[in-house]
């Protein structure tokens, strides 16, 4: 059996794999319920927006 240390990092990064693969789940459907009321062209406006944001704000 790992060291408690070794479970604890392993269980750190697997939650975080987790939350990760969570949150593009998240994002991949709010995009796409965006396509169903937006044109493609205004839903990457706005993905292009909250890029600049973030690359702005970091």
């Amino acid at each position: 059996m790992g060291e408690p240390r070794q479970i604890e990092n392993t269980a750190k990064r697997e939650i975080n794999r987790f939350r990760q693969q969570q949150s593009k789940a998240a994002l991949n459907n709010a995009i796409m319920l965006m396509a169903h009321d937006f044109s493609l062209a205004e839903v990457a406006e706005i993905l292009r927006a909250h890029a600049d944001q973030i690359e702005e704000f970091g």
